[in-house]
């Protein structure tokens, strides 16, 4: 999980604050 945070920081969609405010969105992960 932290990882592909760490491996897409651009990533608006699966960065660290989608990640945070939107679950569902980076349920791939």
């Amino acid at each position: 999980m932290a990882a592909a945070v760490a491996i897409q920081p651009l990533a608006p969609r699966s960065g660290p604050m989608a990640f945070n405010q939107q679950q569902p969105r980076s349920s791939k992960s």
